[in-house]
């Protein structure tokens, strides 16, 4: 579209607000996190036509409410009314960096979302070659903790199982690291 971007530290030396209008859960899904999410792929050498199965995690305090607009958002096919003809597939994804001779091109196969906090439980449950342990760390009752900018995330694992009835109450607001450490 012939609009230009930039990623990554360098974009907190041009303005201090980038960083404040990218926050709450609206955030998740919308084109600046599409294109945080082309860019990350395109950096992983994504791009060659491949089909990506992405995993997006969000606050589990927001997972029940928001789980599938977010997945809509990433997936979202958009057709003109008279013809059926397809004006926009959010699947359809191509990005060119600077140092890129051609547009790299791949495709959402999948799209799921998940509560932030259970790739920390993966790293209990999962040996170094993605094998499941049996005999975990995770026995018992442990609390998960993750610090964002203004929400803290409280999630229960109970004999390595996520404790997921009250997911809708893991999300604290006014809680995050900018609001209880930076700001005082």
């Amino acid at each position: 579209n012939g609009i230009r971007y930039t990623y990554g530290s360098y974009c907190l030396g041009l303005r201090d607000v980038v960083i404040d209008r990218h926050q709450g859960v609206g955030r998740y899904g919308n084109p600046t996190q599409q294109f945080l999410i082309d860019v990350a792929c395109a950096k992983l050498k994504i791009g060659g036509g491949e089909k990506v199965n992405l995993t997006v995690l969000i606050p589990p305090g927001h997972f029940n409410e928001h789980a599938e607009t977010i997945k809509r958002r990433l997936t979202e096919v958009v057709k003109d009314e008279d013809t059926s003809k397809v004006q926009y597939d959010a699947r359809k994804r191509e990005i060119q960096l600077r140092e890129d001779k051609n547009p790299r091109k791949f495709k959402f196969m999948s799209v799921k979302v998940r509560p932030e906090l259970i790739g920390a439980l993966l790293c209990f449950s999962i040996d170094p070659k993605g094998r499941l342990i049996e005999n975990n760390e995770l026995g018992g009752v442990w609390f998960g903790l993750d610090g964002g900018m203004h929400t803290l995330d409280i999630l229960e694992i109970r004999s390595g199982a996520l404790t997921v009835n009250n997911l809708g109450e893991t999300t604290i607001a006014n809680r995050g690291i900018f609001t209880m450490i930076l700001r005082n």
